[in-house]
């Protein structure tokens, strides 16, 4: 284990409870894990971790675990690490809500800081994550879809979307990545104007309801384009190895960013 820059080097051993931890878990190490899971229902009273508070709350959830095999070092030899020392591993900032408090510990009992690009991570301790997630009941469009918005901000919005409907646009000619992309691109905006022309604000909606059409025809030209290979780089059925590659994929090995075939 590496100690953090943060850690001042004249630190004591006797006196850091992260370095006592490392120190004492240091032998331990994960080779492989199995993946499990279950669904289940589950009342605030009877939860065991800490959720992110949301807008929409449910008793359903789901918990994955993953059971870790661990080793250990003794001497020149590597045995099992069951019944002995736990593993202590570090879990990123967007799994700690999920797993129990439990398992994690706090500053007080490890007070070394490891960070990373996602933000500081948590040191936890045993074989077995398991990490509570809340299933919310979601629908494509946002409930509050036909909420009031400001006809400024609505007229703002709308002007930038088409001049957006302008720029950027796919070209027949580039490979399935980037066409992709740039329809999907033009396929937010359309899905924007429509949440807009449902949305309270203004006098009319003939603006949105005009930019609304002009946008679904253009996404429906380059739909069309690529469904009916109009274009130099699009999806086929690999018979030999089966599943999808693209043609510049069975041309070139390098393509697709070195997904090709």
């Amino acid at each position: 284990a590496r100690i953090p820059a943060e850690v001042p080097s004249d630190i004591s051993t006797f006196s850091s409870t992260g370095l006592r931890r490392l120190i004492y878990h240091a032998g331990v190490y994960p080779t492989e894990a199995v993946v499990s899971w279950d669904f289940h229902s589950q009342t605030t009273a009877q939860s065991k971790v800490t959720t992110p508070n949301t807008a929409v709350k449910t008793s359903r959830h789901a918990s994955l675990k993953f059971s870790f095999k661990t080793l250990t070092f003794s001497d020149d030899t590597h045995q099992s690490a069951s019944n002995s020392i736990p593993l202590l591993m570090l879990s990123l900032p967007h799994h700690v809500h999920a797993l129990p408090k439990s398992v994690q510990l706090s500053s007080k009992r490890f007070d070394l800081t490891y960070n990373c690009i996602k933000g500081p991570m948590t040191p936890v301790v045993g074989s077995d994550w398991i990490l509570d997630e809340p299933l919310m009941d979601l629908n494509f469009e946002a409930t509050s879809s036909n909420h009031y918005i400001d006809p400024g901000v609505k007229q703002i919005i709308l002007d930038q979307v088409k001049q957006d409907m302008t720029r950027v646009l796919p070209t027949d000619g580039e490979n399935v990545y980037g066409y992709g992309k740039q329809v999907a691109r033009l396929a937010q905006m359309v899905h924007i104007v429509y949440i807009l022309s449902g949305s309270k604000g203004g006098d009319d909606d003939d603006t949105s309801n005009s930019l609304l059409e002009d946008g679904k025809k253009l996404l429906l030209f380059y739909l069309e384009n690529f469904l009916t290979c109009e274009v130099a780089d699009s999806l086929v059925f690999d018979t030999e190895m089966g599943g999808l590659v693209s043609t510049d994929g069975l041309a070139d090995k390098t393509a697709d960013f070195g997904n090709g075939r």
